[in-house]
Formats: C-alpha cells, sequence, structure tokens
C-alpha cells in the first residue's frame, strides 16, 4: 500500500469546509479526466528497476531526471511489483517527470536515523528531487500526544458525514481540536465515511500521529495506525486517496495558502505540499521552537490533483 510522502486552490468554490466539484461534474470525473490524459506510453520518464539495491548504493540507480522517489522493501516488491511499476508509470506520465522507483534490499527493518541520513545524501546529490514515496513499513520517527476531546457545541460529526455522503469534492478542509484518534469524526466514522472527497486537509492537533507497528522509535502516543483518523480518511471507505495534517499540537496558523494556489492552478499535491513547508521553514526562521508545530505528514497519493 502506498503510505507516506516527506521530504517533505483559488479555483473551487468553497462551502463550509468543502470545495465542491464543478457544475456537471461527478465524483468519477474527479478522480479521471480521459480528455487530458497523457499518452498511454510509459516513455521515459518512468522504467521499472532492473533489481534491488542496499541503501547504501541505491543512490547510483537514482537517475539525474528523476523529481520523485518510491521507495520499496525488495521483499515487498516481489509481491506488489507489477502493480507499483503501474501505478508510478501512470503517475509519470500524468505529471510529465521522471520518477524513480528503488526496490531496497531489507528497507523495513532499516532504523530511522539510516534512512534519514540515505535520504539526506541523495537529495545533496540530486538536488532537484522534490519528495520521497515511501511503500510499506518504513521505520520513520514520529511524535504525537493525545489530547483529550474539547467541544465547544458547535462542531457536529454527524453534518460532516451527510454532507460528505452526498457529493465527491476536490479538497475538503476542517480545523477542530483533535487528537490522533478524533479530528470532528471519530476513527471509526472516518473509515466508513462514503464519497467525501479527493483530498483532506486536516488542521487540528495531533491528527497525523500514530506508533508505526514495528518501529523501536520511541513515540509518545499509544494510537495505531489502525486507529488513526488520518489513515482512515485514506484506507477507509471514501473516495479520499490522499490527506494530510500535523503529528503534534499545533497552536499557530497552518499556511495552507502556498499548498492550495498551487494545487488548483494545475499542480500536484506532492509539490503544494512541499511548497507550504518551505514558506512554513521561511516563516519561522527568527523561531526556530516553532518549527515542531509545521512538521507535517502526508498520507496516500502524492500525485493527486485537483482536476
Amino acid at each position: 500500500m502506498l503510505s507516506v510522502l516527506i521530504l517533505a486552490l483559488p479555483g473551487s468554490t468553497v462551502n463550509g469546509a468543502a470545495g465542491g466539484l464543478a457544475p456537471g461534474e461527478n465524483s468519477s470525473s474527479a478522480k479521471v479526466d480521459p480528455a487530458v490524459a497523457p499518452p498511454e506510453t510509459g516513455g521515459a520518464f518512468f522504467t521499472p528497476p532492473a533489481g534491488a539495491r542496499s541503501l547504501a548504493t541505491a543512490a547510483a540507480s537514482i537517475r539525474d531526471d528523476v523529481h520523485a522517489l518510491a521507495l520499496v522493501d525488495a521483499r515487498l516488491y516481489e509481491l506488489i511489483g507489477p502493480a507499483l511499476d503501474d501505478y508510478l508509470a501512470a503517475a509519470a506520465r500524468r505529471r510529465q517527470f521522471g520518477i524513480g522507483l528503488l526496490p531496497i534490499l531489507d528497507l523495513d527493518d532499516r532504523r530511522p536515523e539510516e534512512v534519514r541520513a540515505a535520504l539526506q545524501s541523495w537529495h545533496a546529490a540530486k538536488p532537484e528531487l522534490e519528495g520521497v514515496l515511501f511503500v510499506g513499513n518504513i521505520k520513520l520517527p514520529s511524535y504525537a500526544r493525545t489530547l483529550p476531546w474539547m467541544d465547544e457545541g458547535w462542531q457536529s460529526s454527524e453534518i460532516l458525514v451527510r454532507d460528505m455522503a452526498q457529493a465527491c469534492r476536490r479538497v475538503v478542509w476542517w480545523n477542530v481540536h483533535s487528537n490522533p484518534e478524533l479530528s470532528l469524526v471519530s476513527w471509526e466514522q472516518a473509515r466508513d465515511l462514503r464519497n467525501g472527497g479527493l483530498i483532506a486537509l486536516l488542521n487540528g492537533c495531533s491528527v497525523g500521529g500514530f506508533a508505526q507497528p514495528g518501529s523501536r522509535t520511541v513515540v509518545d502516543t499509544p494510537v495505531t495506525a489502525e486507529r488513526n483518523v488520518l489513515v482512515n480518511l485514506v484506507y477507509g471507505q471514501s473516495a479520499f486517496v490522499a490527506a494530510m495534517g500535523s503529528v503534534h499540537d499545533r497552536v499557530t496558523d497552518e499556511r495552507a495558502t502556498p499548498l492550495l494556489r498551487h494545487l488548483y492552478a494545475g499542480g500536484y499535491l506532492g509539490r503544494a505540499h512541499l511548497l507550504r513547508l518551505r514558506q512554513q521553514d521561511r516563516d519561522v526562521q527568527s523561531n526556530p521552537a516553532l518549527l515542531r508545530e509545521f512538521q507535517e505528514i502526508l498520507i496516500g497519493d502524492p500525485f493527486a490533483d485537483a482536476k
């Protein structure tokens, strides 16, 4: 399964928290646009890998024209290789830039600091890299703290569930007091949502916090991925293909404008997310202590767009 992108809209009428579809547009047309789909040939944008590499030697397989990488444990790639190749080839055609795929030997067993060091060295050698998509159970450190639910009386999960079931939006954005298992809707409600949207933007505290299965990293939340509200928006029954939010308490403005502007101007989600993070980094240079509040996670399809 597609899991996390790290390095990391004024075109739609917004009603409440949800950006609506254009007149006459239905939920399926929001996901597939045959009229603008690129040719069905892979071209030079994506080539299936020739074999597995170690984490230490993988850099030699990164082409100069690659803008995004996908990393997968070689054992998992043996099981899902054709499907993953097809997905990345389609994403590369859609985005019209190079996407590289690296099956790494025993990647799921590597320590977070090993993965981080490799990513830093690759980006130093290939500064055009914009993001990395992790496929599977790659260990990365995460930090979150559970918060009690604070209900001022005006939030209603029933209204959100009802509105989501009526149509499929491009982007659904909400900001309420949250924790890893609850952000207006519970993780169970998130799992069972119907329709909804393609991209969920949650700005409440700690919505992206969960403890990775099998990870040796110490985190300050006992919430598992199955009970995380952000994860269930993507891997539940709704139409969401991607969701993003903070892994920490958030007490300052979320700075979503760069993300929305790029996404609705024809860009793709991974780069929109990167631009948002870069703006956040610039905004907090005078106070590095604020950086923790802006760190975010993106789960799902980083190559989605707002069309």
